[in-house]
């Protein structure tokens, strides 16, 4: 009777350490560093990320078909009526983007106004926005190019890429 007793509550002893090991896999491969839990909010960031690149890319193909239409009507050069600088005004017209700055460099930045783009995306910032992530348009002024940057709420900093305003039609 006292081995019978012994060998159940060794199997209950086992089980339960069992049990507890079959948990912490589980816990482990969902939200430990490399889990899947970890993984999808990674991936789901970078193609939030890349949709805020491809979604203001096509705002600005946009605007190209429009001056181009707009250009054939009055028989103007299109390159007369159409620059980089009329498309980020008519960007902050429609509350795309909000001009923060300018450095003493004469580097113009802009917020970018995520929910203004009305895409499903990750949250943006404004002005008086709160410690949400942030993307940034920043103009180099050496070779014109419009780069986005992607701030986190800990003020990490990552490039997305740069906005096309010589669109292929």
């Amino acid at each position: 009777m006292k081995n019978n007793h012994r060998l159940n509550l060794l199997f209950l002893l086992l089980s339960i350490v069992v049990l507890v090991g079959i948990i912490y896999a589980i816990i482990h491969f969902t939200m430990g560093k490399e889990g899947a839990i970890t993984k999808a909010t990674s991936d789901e960031k970078e193609f939030n990320n890349t949709e805020v690149l491809e979604t203001l890319n096509l705002a600005i193909r946009k605007a190209y078909i429009d001056t181009y239409k707009e250009a054939s009507e009055n028989k103007v050069a299109v390159d007369q009526i159409y620059n980089s600088d009329k498309v980020l005004s008519s960007f902050v017209e429609l509350g795309y983007i909000e001009k923060y700055k300018t450095d003493e460099e004469g580097v113009e930045m802009y917020y970018i106004i995520v929910d203004n783009l009305k895409v499903d995306i990750t949250n943006g910032k404004g002005e008086n926005g709160s410690n949400k992530d942030v993307f940034v348009i920043e103009k180099n002024n050496v070779d014109g190019s419009h780069m986005i940057e992607y701030f986190n709420s800990n003020g990490e900093k990552e490039l997305i890429g740069s906005l096309n305003f010589t669109p292929e039609v």
